[in-house]
């Protein structure tokens, strides 16, 4: 973790696959690897078989399930994003920043479907937790407000 956040992609990839190969499974090192070849590497598909397993493994992690549901959304599989982001939600309940992000995330998934009315439910969800924890970064709490706007047009 230490050296993803420091921005070093090929440390951090080589060390989340080593701990899998003493680990199979680690539910952590699964969800990190898959998150660094979706968003960093911009390799949804390399991505995919990865959050597939952990989230087979372990399909009540909510880590796993806002992953996997991000990857979907990256290759335009709206419908399976929804299901995992719904999920999420459902399983996030104790992690209000996993909530809090899940909840922008399915945000966009319903407002890409043209459901705007509940995107703006699950957006002004996102906010308040936001309001109260000051979880989202300004850029994402900006992208919220953006969508709750247009979702009422």
């Amino acid at each position: 973790m230490i050296a993803h956040r420091a921005g070093d992609l090929d440390k951090a990839e080589k060390d989340y696959r080593k701990v899998l190969e003493l680990v199979p499974y680690h539910p952590g090192a699964m969800n990190n690897l898959a998150w660094i070849l979706c968003e960093d590497r911009k390799k949804p598909d390399a991505a995919l078989d990865i959050a597939m397993q952990g989230v087979s493994r372990y399909p009540t992690d909510p880590h796993l399930l806002n992953t996997r549901g991000v990857i979907f959304f990256r290759l335009g599989m709206l419908q399976q994003a929804r299901k995992d982001f719904e999920q999420c939600v459902g399983f996030s309940d104790n992690e209000p920043a996993t909530q809090a992000r899940t909840l922008l995330c399915l945000g966009r998934v319903l407002m890409r479907e043209g459901q705007s009315g509940p995107a703006r439910a699950r957006l002004n969800e996102a906010l308040a937790i936001d309001h109260q924890r000051k979880i989202l970064t300004a850029a994402e709490h900006a992208e919220a407000e953006r969508l709750v706007r247009a979702s009422s047009q």
